[in-house]
């Protein structure tokens, strides 16, 4: 990709996504209580959309140990990202 950066560093896209997320956490903090549980909620997502965004510059900077297949490759919807070994033990078994 052109916007790649340095392995392990987010792209300038994927930072915009980061702060997005910190701003929706940030204006979701500020509206009423309706239910006590909400924030937690709130807060569980918003930690699984960091890891998201944030395991895609891990990949790149470890990418002899993760690949991203498209759906296409994967038989599945969206992104699969893999961590389970090196290409080369993968594709031995």
């Amino acid at each position: 990709m052109a916007d790649d950066p340095e392995p392990g560093r987010l792209t300038e896209q994927e930072l915009a996504v980061v702060n997005h997320i910190a701003a929706a956490y940030t204006a979701f903090s500020e509206l009423p209580v309706y239910h006590s549980a909400d924030d937690d909620e709130f807060v569980f997502r918003v930690h699984a959309m960091g890891r998201i965004v944030l395991t895609r510059a891990a990949s790149r900077g470890h990418s002899e140990r993760a690949w991203i297949k498209t759906p296409r490759e994967s038989g599945r919807l969206g992104l699969l990202v893999e961590f389970c070994a090196p290409r080369q033990m993968q594709q031995a078994s």
